[in-house]
């Protein structure tokens, strides 16, 4: 009998035990912090197409192609196409391409149409971005660049008129555009940083109001007239329509 009490007491006490190590084990699993999400799979695209993309501040743009690849060994799709980047210097946008809502078995590809326009000088980066859904995202980083006319001048740097006798001493200077872009409309100023030693005028000028394109070139005629004795610098500007304007300086003198 005493046996038996031992027995149920003993058993009673390992239930109890039981209980208790069942208890503290739920509470330490639900302290526990949830399992990570699996990360999507990657994109495997591969991209064919320039990294570069020029403008001028024109009108018209930089139109790009570009080819994109299913280097995976799963379809993936149904593929978004985002352009992003340029904000400042221009805009990226796309224009066509099979690859918007497209699915890409394994080796197959689609292409993407572009078109960068620059607005001011400078450059931008650039990101092509492919997505499809369950995936990671692909990219492409391009640089975009918006350029301008580059101006050179050719000419005398320095003139020379008698103050005394009221005649006025005859120079030109040729105008060339040596950049890769239109200059668009140009406009021909000239000032004389010291007017008290003469005044300058110009007599002929086919370059202001037209198109000077890259390449091309035109050609200004001044006179310069000196009032008395003494040096000045003489100041001709040239005024784009698309781009910075450029200055020539040169020396004129009075004797």
């Amino acid at each position: 009998m005493a046996n038996d009490r031992r027995w149920r007491g003993d058993g009673r006490r390992r239930l109890a035990l039981g209980v208790i190590v069942v208890a503290v084990a739920l509470a330490g699993a639900a302290c526990l912090p949830p399992a990570p999400s699996p990360s999507p799979p990657p994109l495997n695209l591969g991209f064919t197409g320039p990294t570069k993309l020029i403008d001028g501040l024109g009108p018209g743009g930089d139109v790009a192609g570009y080819a994109i690849i299913n280097n995976g060994s799963s379809s993936v799709g149904p593929l978004s196409v985002e352009l992003v980047g340029g904000s400042g210097v221009g805009t990226w946008q796309a224009t066509g391409g099979s690859c918007p809502g497209s699915t890409l078995a394994p080796g197959a590809s689609c292409t993407v149409s572009t078109l960068w326009s620059a607005i001011a000088l400078g450059n931008a980066g650039l990101t092509l971005r492919i997505s499809a859904p369950g995936t990671t995202v692909a990219t492409l980083e391009v640089t975009g660049s918006g350029i301008g006319p580059a101006f050179e001048f050719s000419g005398p740097t320095s003139v020379t008129d008698d103050s005394a006798n009221g005649d006025s001493s005859a120079f030109g200077l040729v105008i060339q555009n040596s950049g890769a872009t239109t200059a668009g409309i140009i406009t021909v100023d000239v000032t004389v940083l010291d007017p008290s030693i003469g005044a300058v005028a110009i007599t002929s000028d086919p370059c202001s109001g037209n198109e000077l394109a890259d390449t091309l070139s035109c050609a200004v005629g001044f006179s310069w007239t000196a009032t008395q004795v003494g040096s000045t610098t003489v100041r001709i500007t040239v005024t784009p329509e698309f781009g910075s304007p450029a200055t020539r300086d040169l020396t004129a003198t009075g004797t």
